[in-house]
């Protein structure tokens, strides 16, 4: 005995189906523009110095309380007297390839030149310099 499904039964399966569908089809796009951006944050002594986009490539210099974009060859040597420890804090920070490390630094222990690069997998550790009292993070917008 084969129990077959009416006409109207059929009609009530296809309009929850397409209700379904309805449904879907707006969470689905609101997923898509809204997704989140990474953002590269600096902050020093608890003030953020750089907030900044991960996905954009480019090098910034944090000397003491101020952060700036920098070309990409500029190394500690090339700064020359600003570079002088006993003068100033200064740690370079490249983001390339949607990482961000600590490329060069001018303090004492190199922890943060050291500490592995941050990126959207690995975003949960920071990066962070004692002595300059630097903490560099990744963040959502």
């Amino acid at each position: 005995m084969k129990i077959m499904p009416g006409k109207r039964d059929r009609i009530l399966i296809a309009a929850v189906l397409f209700l379904l569908f309805l449904c879907a089809v707006p969470l689905c796009l609101r997923h898509f523009r809204h997704k989140k951006q990474l953002m590269l944050s600096v902050q020093r002594n608890g003030e953020e110095l750089l907030l900044v986009p991960l996905s954009r490539d480019a090098k910034y210099e944090v000397l003491d309380d101020t952060a700036k974009e920098v070309p990409m060859e500029t190394t500690l040597a090339s700064l020359g007297e600003e570079a002088d420890p006993a003068r100033h804090a200064v740690n370079l920070i490249e983001v390339q390839n949607r990482t961000a490390r600590c490329s060069e630094s001018n303090c004492s222990n190199q922890i943060c030149v050291r500490t592995a690069a941050l990126s959207a997998a690995s975003y949960d550790l920071p990066i962070v310099c004692l002595p300059h009292g630097l903490v560099i993070t990744v963040k959502e917008s």
